[in-house]
């Protein structure tokens, strides 16, 4: 595991998610894309716990759940 990406994960579930701005923010800069795709990489899979807790906190926001075809 590399010790920056568990903290930014760490971070963003502690700290960035928690604000209605800062989730807007992601999601305008395809950040919930990014998270998703890292979860899908194996190599990854020790941070996928932390990852999947961005995207919960990320989801409380409607606007942020949506089916993109």
């Amino acid at each position: 595991m590399q010790q920056w990406l568990y903290d930014l994960y760490s971070y963003l579930n502690c700290n960035f998610v928690f604000l209605a701005e800062n989730r807007t923010a992601l999601r305008e800069l395809e950040g919930l894309e990014k998270v998703i795709s890292f979860v899908g990489k194996k190599e990854y899979d020790d941070l996928h716990v932390q990852a999947l807790q961005v995207l919960t906190n990320c989801l409380q926001d409607t606007e942020n759940v949506q089916v993109r075809f």
